[in-house]
């Protein structure tokens, strides 16, 4: 799975970055574009969904590689409730 570095939302765009991609430092896609086999489905502040081969993910930026993958099927409903969570989660900390 790619490597989520950081999530940029300024109004209306939305765009997440991506290191080590396809021998790239980085990539910057918007919703609806594919970072390797995986397909953007969704970009909130904190978290991004995508769908790929091997179902559906919401990650956020800075996990290692064994936590990327946050939820897998069934997606959380929304990005909101993911961004809430996440954020939840984070105090608990």
């Amino acid at each position: 799975m790619p490597r989520l570095t950081g999530i940029v939302v300024v109004g209306g765009a939305r765009r997440a970055i991506f290191a080590d991609v396809d021998g790239l430092p980085s990539v910057t896609v918007e919703e609806g574009e594919k970072v390797g086999p995986y397909k953007v489905t969704g970009i909130a502040a904190g978290v991004v969904r995508l769908a790929g081969p091997e179902g559906e993910y919401t990650i956020s930026p800075g996990t290692d590689a064994g936590l990327r993958a946050r939820w897998t099927n069934p997606v959380p409903p929304s990005l909101a409730d993911a961004a809430r969570h996440q954020a939840e989660a984070d105090n608990d900390k």
